[in-house]
């Protein structure tokens, strides 16, 4: 039994899955670890071999985590309507029911499609503000590199700036 590979599979650099010459993959809790594996691994690390870092993309298509982005540019632009929503007018920020009942109101205004006010106005024209950015952020991810594509937090977004109407 040969090692042929090792990487940690934590930031806290335990356990270390090996991949083996049988092509098996076994994790070993740390090293030293007091078990069989230790011989082998002392001769994989004698040999040149080394413990690869912790990479927390290990195994993670381009799809799969350009996929993650854009849930991520949506849980940020989520952030960005529900922060104006609590604001809906200038005035004290509603707790989470009574922006959930402003909400609701607005869009039983909207159904009827009468007595739409000016601030139901400006919180639609903000929140397609908020979801232009999106697609946008959306399309820089798409076209990131790998490299690029781990490294994307979206901190570099430019989201609008709500202001709360006058009440």
């Amino acid at each position: 039994m040969i090692i042929i590979a090792a990487r940690y599979t934590t930031a806290e650099h335990v356990p270390i899955e090996l991949t083996m010459d049988t092509g098996n993959v076994i994790t070993m809790p740390a090293y030293p670890s007091n078990t069989h594996y230790d011989a082998a691994m002392q001769e994989y690390l004698d040999g040149g071999g080394q413990i690869d870092a912790y990479d927390q993309y290990y195994g993670i298509t381009d799809e799969s985590l350009r996929e993650q982005k854009y849930n991520l540019n949506a849980s940020l632009a989520d952030s960005e309507v529900e922060a104006a929503e609590a604001t809906p007018v200038q005035g004290p920020t509603l707790d989470t029911r009574k922006t959930e009942k402003e909400n609701l109101r607005r869009e039983n205004r909207g159904k009827r499609n009468n007595k739409m006010t000016d601030a139901d106005d400006e919180m639609a024209d903000h929140v397609d503000s908020v979801m232009d950015v999106l697609d946008q952020a959306d399309d820089e991810v798409e076209n990131l590199n790998r490299t690029e594509l781990e490294a994307w937090d979206g901190s570099t977004i430019v989201w609008p700036v709500w202001t709360p109407p006058a009440g």
